[in-house]
């Protein structure tokens, strides 16, 4: 029994990985309701049952598509964005934006299990507890650099003003998803720009330098 035990897990980081991988490619390339137990099994080498022994559910292989969704997005950002000085909220919400609209099954995935996530016995329940909190701390943290550089309203709270983003944003996405009659990526940035108060700044910034030069 112990021998075993060593030997399912013996390798338990790797086959984890090569798991979600599997799952991960099964949602982006024809969608969550397609995806098997049996077919992620094959793609990441391993028999069904030794798969299930480290994820012992369906749901509890999408969770593991959308944390490995999650890495690869911030990866990506992180690529994109490593020379820039400063991060701008405009530019998160674009590139967001832009990647959900090139590919839509990972947000379907994730619209379809926030209301299973309801359920706190679910396994997509915690999942989203720090989904949602990494999401809301970095957009604090984004909106209090901007309004350092003075292009966020100064008497926004930056901890509500995130939560006003990050509804708007999955407001907006949830909508898209129904619709697809609207440009994501332009309302979501120019929601973005609203709710930080920009255009206001903007003007206040365009009158201060023709006041100037008097």
């Amino acid at each position: 029994m112990n021998g075993r035990t060593r030997g399912q897990g013996a390798k338990t980081p790797e086959r984890r990985a090569a798991i979600a991988r599997a799952a991960l490619d099964i949602v982006t390339e024809v969608g969550h309701r397609a995806l098997t137990t049996a077919e992620v099994a094959a793609r990441a080498g391993l028999s069904e049952r030794a798969m299930l022994y480290h994820f012992p559910t369906r749901d509890h292989l999408l969770v593991a598509a959308l944390e490995l969704a999650d890495a690869d997005r911030a990866d990506h950002y992180i690529a994109e964005h490593a020379a820039a000085a400063t991060v701008r909220l405009e530019g998160m919400a674009e590139d967001f934006a832009s990647a959900a609209v090139r590919n839509d099954h990972v947000i379907r995935l994730m619209a379809a299990m926030t209301a299973a996530a309801t359920d706190d016995t679910h396994p997509a329940h915690a999942y989203f507890l720090s989904h949602h909190a990494q999401a809301l701390a970095g957009l604090a943290l984004v909106v209090r650099a901007e309004q350092q550089a003075g292009v966020a309203h100064p008497e926004l709270d930056p901890e509500e003003t995130a939560r006003q983003l990050l509804g708007m944003w999955l407001g907006l996405e949830s909508l898209w998803l129904l619709r697809q009659d609207f440009d994501l990526v332009a309302s979501l940035t120019s929601a973005f720009r609203r709710i930080t108060g920009r255009p206001l700044m903007e003007q206040r910034a365009l009158l201060d330098r023709v006041v100037g030069s008097i």
